[in-house]
């Protein structure tokens, strides 16, 4: 591409493009030396994406782990930033989508697996995610699942890990050139072995069972203050929804995890509200009213009591999921609890019963064979309803 600097163009050949947005690009690109295909996230520098690309950057590298995406490098040329991270076959909310009948239990337990892994190793280093969804969760050409865009991702202050400043308060183009360097690693133009990250579609057990000291920490994680405005509605926490700006980072990504987890039971969103009140009308019909004797700290959230509910004892999540099993619907409630403190630590989510009953969890292999197999079907049976249509 003649828009890339020659220094990338060097190293890798552009392919094609996979997605356009306000931010920037992203595209699919061959790496020159090894012919391995990678995604390059081209990012336009402007007032405020500077520190937005070098929190993805240090985020991404702080929280390395096989099951997030991996940062290749980093470099900038003029008022442009550039990510190369490995490039995935496809992502979650695809493979949902093709799937007509229940994903087979040890798919969904595989995958829940790899996403808890993922979390823990975030949370370990004090990185909070807070966009978990199935878009952004890639699937490997080896089967892994990869926690990919980390643009909302921020440090964890003192509602979760401990850590001391770290300011992010670079603002020139070639401050930010070095940073994002010194976040891929040695060897890095401006690189990193190991995230966004792209889907060209578009680990191993235990954890921590707390957030360790922070490895990753930004300014507004001192001050303990973050914005409400973060995560996709269908699977946004309640004190989001209630516009907490104070809240603990591990539990909001926890919360997404299970609304992650529902889908891949039900193939569909467990709550797709049309607005942020029509998000908690939906999930106090399904899980139950609020309480603030159960949640205290909810009376003290900016938009507590601005409106008024229908009181519900909630129709209980094996009414939206009848196939479920009854330990993963267990692991669920736990996900789902109101109260943020009620909610379990990746690594703890990791020891339920649910993983070690049968059938075991599918390993990458599996979980790649049956990806493969899905979508091949679904667009087998597109092609043939496209021509009977034509």
């Amino acid at each position: 591409m003649d828009e890339w600097p020659p220094t990338l163009r060097k190293r890798y050949h552009h392919v094609r493009v996979l997605g356009q947005g306000a931010f920037g690009e992203v595209a699919v690109a061959v790496e020159r030396a090894t012919g391995r295909r990678v995604a390059v996230k081209r990012v336009f520098l402007r007032a405020g994406a500077e520190h937005a690309a070098l929190r993805e950057a240090r985020a991404l590298q702080a929280a390395a782990h096989p099951n997030v995406v991996a940062l290749v490098e980093a470099l900038s040329e003029g008022s442009q930033l550039y990510l190369v991270q490995e490039l995935c076959s496809t992502d979650l909310s695809r493979l949902i989508a093709a799937c007509y009948d229940p994903l087979p239990p040890q798919i969904t337990k595989g995958l829940l697996r790899q996403l808890l892994l993922a979390l823990d190793a975030c949370h370990a280093a004090g990185v909070m995610h807070r966009d978990v969804k199935p878009s952004n969760l890639l699937i490997s050409f080896e089967g892994l699942l990869k926690l990919a865009d980390f643009g909302l991702a921020r440090g964890m202050g003192p509602e979760g890990a401990a850590a001391q400043q770290d300011s992010v308060g670079c603002t020139s183009t070639a401050a930010l050139a070095a940073a994002a360097a010194a976040a891929a690693g040695p060897g890095s133009v401006a690189a990193s072995s190991g995230g966004g990250g792209g889907s060209e579609s578009s680990g191993s057990g235990g954890g921590n069972p707390r957030p360790r000291a922070a490895v990753y920490e930004d300014a507004a994680a001192v001050a303990g203050r973050y914005s409400a405005a973060v995560a996709t509605r269908w699977y946004r926490a309640p004190e989001l929804l209630y516009g907490a700006q104070q809240y603990d980072g591990a539990a909001v990504d926890m919360w997404g995890a299970g609304m992650v987890f529902a889908e891949l039971l039900g193939l569909a969103p467990l709550i797709p509200g049309s607005s942020d009140i029509g998000q908690l009308a939906l999930m106090q019909q399904l899980l139950g009213s609020f309480s603030t004797l159960e949640w205290p700290e909810l009376a003290q959230l900016p938009d507590w009591g601005k409106v008024l509910f229908e009181e519900s004892s909630g129709v209980g999540l094996a009414a939206l999921l009848p196939d479920a099993p009854e330990d993963g619907l267990d692991l669920l409630g736990h996900m789902l609890r109101y109260p943020p403190h009620g909610r379990p630590f990746a690594a703890a989510a990791l020891a339920h019963p649910y993983f070690s009953n049968a059938p075991p969890p599918a390993g990458p292999r599996e979980i790649l064979q049956f990806s493969d197999a899905a979508l091949s079907r679904h667009d087998h049976i597109t092609q043939r309803l496209a021509a009977l249509g034509s």
